[in-house]
């Protein structure tokens, strides 16, 4: 089984002074920060930022596994966990009603029998709304939030409430198992679990990438080869719809890969991902930059024989970008990612420090200026309206557009459309990240739903 390591994304602030590639970002000063692991991040909407893992305190307060910090790192003190998780937190979700799903390897939250899954109410109070009866049998390690309020997960385990689900399944909003929802497959676990825009699933299955359909059987049309020769470890399926793949491995479907490789849609290998000698040790997060480039983090301190200790930026061709360099870096691993739209990261896992600056488990880093692509972009771009409420046209000029596609603020696609114009009525109100697809490229921009 994979070791228990995820990945996650978040939020906006245009107040940070912009400074070099990969230079910390002093504004979030955690204080004595987690005294043992943070597994993963999430962001609210107000960019507060929720952390899990396997910590009994935070900055010397007893925060069991789970805490909500401001965005200037200290601890929310509205956010009431109580006597917390009793075992590893794997991953959380913030939903539209700012409710949060956690899941891990616990079987009790606040004193109370929570096995393996809960949803909190937003002041971190039980939900009792949500009831998965017995929960897990074992462990549950990531999850997956469904436009329509449904939620797959998947880990080690082989039966939900009693009911027999083998490593994947899908809960309805309640909590109770959808029944509409199966995979018969032989997989030793399921560590990740991503949709495409055609309502589909790419699965990390550890050592192999399967595609579900939508009802959860195995869509056979995907090429999953011979698997990997160690685990894999994060999954990223990009605006193109191609899959990069991160993790332990050095080889993939006999191939020889170095942590890193992507595939294309069909699951066949992408020969013109340009990496040269990847990573000298584990990928454990990959995410998407707006303007397309990869921002990866993990265990490596080389990358394409660049000198880059657990932070590298790639170009969407897979060359080591130069311009982003951590230096020192953190001293340990980073375990979990969270790209702010801003152009700061979040980052966390099991490090003390950054370039030499104390920073317990969870730091800020400054990786990309997103008011100065903005302004780029600003004249050979246009969406309007801006606020919008039904449907939104996209212009590039010179340029046909192919097709549109959206993503929320945590990064998770939620609609795409052929053409210049998107009927956008069904997203919640808030801020997403729309992006016109051309002949030569994407553009990316942000709008506001009503």
């Amino acid at each position: 089984m994979k070791q228990k390591y995820f990945v996650g994304i978040f939020m906006l602030n245009l107040s940070c002074a912009f400074a070099q590639y990969g230079e910390i970002d002093l504004s979030l000063n955690p204080g004595q920060g987690a005294d043992n692991t943070i597994q993963v991040l999430a962001l609210q909407a107000d960019s507060k930022i929720i952390a899990g893992g396997d910590f009994l305190t935070f900055d010397g307060v007893s925060k069991k596994r789970l805490v909500r910090l401001n965005e200037d790192g200290s601890i929310d003190q509205a956010f009431n966990t109580g006597a917390g998780f009793n075992k590893l937190v794997t991953a959380v979700i913030v939903q539209p009603d700012q409710k949060i799903i956690v899941t891990g390897e616990f079987t009790g939250y606040n004193n109370t029998s929570k096995k393996r899954i809960a949803r909190l109410n937003p002041d971190g109070s039980n939900d009792a709304t949500f009831n998965t009866g017995y929960g897990a049998n074992d462990d549950i390690l990531c999850a997956f939030l469904q436009e329509d309020g449904k939620i797959l997960v998947g880990g080690a385990f082989t039966s939900i409430n009693w009911i027999p689900r083998n490593k994947i399944a899908r809960l309805n909003a309640d909590g109770s198992v959808d029944t509409g929802f199966s995979f018969d497959g032989e997989i030793e676990g399921v560590t990740d679990i991503k949709q495409l825009p055609d309502g589909k699933f790419i699965v990390n299955a550890v050592d192999r990438i399967l595609k579900l359909n939508a009802d959860g059987t195995m869509d056979t049309s995907f090429y999953s080869g011979s698997g990997t020769d160690h685990p894999i470890q994060s999954v990223l399926v990009q605006s193109n719809g191609k899959i990069v793949v991160g993790g332990y491995f050095t080889q993939y479907d006999g191939f020889a890969f170095e942590r890193i490789l992507r595939l294309e849609a069909d699951g066949n290998i992408d020969t013109t991902f340009n990496i040269t000698s990847g990573a000298n040790y584990g990928v454990l997060g990959i995410s998407e930059q707006p303007d397309g480039n990869l921002l990866v983090t993990g265990l490596f301190s080389t990358f394409n024989g660049y000198p880059r200790e657990k932070v590298a930026r790639l170009s969407p061709d897979g060359m080591i970008d130069p311009s982003l360099d951590p230096q020192l870096g953190p001293n340990n691993v980073v375990l979990h990612h969270a790209i702010q739209p801003d152009g700061r990261v979040v980052i966390a896992g099991d490090f003390s420090d950054y370039n030499g600056v104390s920073r317990n488990r969870i730091a800020r880093i400054q990786v990309f200026n997103a008011l100065s692509m903005a302004s780029q972009a600003a004249p050979a771009f246009s969406i309007y309206p801006n606020p919008a409420s039904h449907t939104v046209t996209m212009t590039v000029p010179g340029k046909e557009i192919l097709s549109l596609s959206f993503a929320d603020m945590t990064g998770k696609g939620v609609l795409r459309s052929s053409g210049p114009t998107a009927d956008i009525s069904t997203l919640a109100a808030g801020i997403y990240l729309a992006s016109a697809e051309t002949a030569t490229g994407n553009i990316t921009t942000k709008f506001v739903k009503n």
